[in-house]
């Protein structure tokens, strides 16, 4: 079966991956290493993104799988706003 993985920071940056997950076959591990957690922005700057996937079959994943989906959150409600590709990545 195919699953879609997504990671979230608290800071509302994401990544996301479709997996192929089947028996033996372990579920990839997502690092995310920018931002830094607890990170915090101001509307205007530019927001570095970078992390890095594996998996215990088939190693370092491809920088192409990792999928960066960008949501606005405050008080009670979100925004999707935009999405990005790549292990490395920016957003304004």
């Amino acid at each position: 079966k195919s699953y879609m993985s997504t990671c979230l920071k608290g800071d509302g940056a994401t990544a996301a991956a479709d997996l192929l997950i089947g028996p033996g076959n372990d579920p990839p591990s997502l690092e995310v290493t920018a931002p830094a957690d607890g990170a915090r922005y101001r509307i205007g700057e530019t927001i570095a993104l970078a992390a890095t996937a594996t998996d215990a079959q088939d190693g370092v994943l491809p920088a192409a799988g990792i999928t960066w989906d960008i949501v606005l959150r405050h008080g009670e409600h979100s925004h999707p706003l935009i999405q990005r590709h790549g292990s490395v990545s920016s957003f304004t």
